[in-house]
């Protein structure tokens, strides 16, 4: 259990703002940069650009998931057939 805590956990991290995949994304990584070399609306001020910041649309959701991922990850229990894990009662009824 401490090991799938562990990688869903450092899943999470990796996409933060701060993380192995994240980072790309900021205006001097991998990815970032090509916007801010072309500019205009791909600039991080941009149109475009902006959407990829932690304020931003895109950047802002991955912030969130990320974060959603490594809270999930640090809560989880050693019970996963727990009540709360039953998904035979969220299932839609007709």
């Amino acid at each position: 259990m401490d090991a799938a805590k562990n990688a869903a956990a450092s899943a999470g991290a990796s996409i933060r703002e701060d993380g192995a995949i994240g980072s790309q994304f900021r205006s001097d990584g991998a990815i970032g940069s090509i916007g801010q070399s072309i500019g205009g609306p791909f600039d991080k001020e941009g149109a475009i650009g902006s959407q990829f910041t932690t304020d931003g649309a895109i950047g802002g959701t991955a912030e969130i998931v990320g974060e959603n991922i490594s809270g999930a990850a640090g809560s989880a229990t050693s019970n996963p057939q727990g009540s709360e894990a039953n998904r035979a009662d969220r299932l839609p009824t007709e």
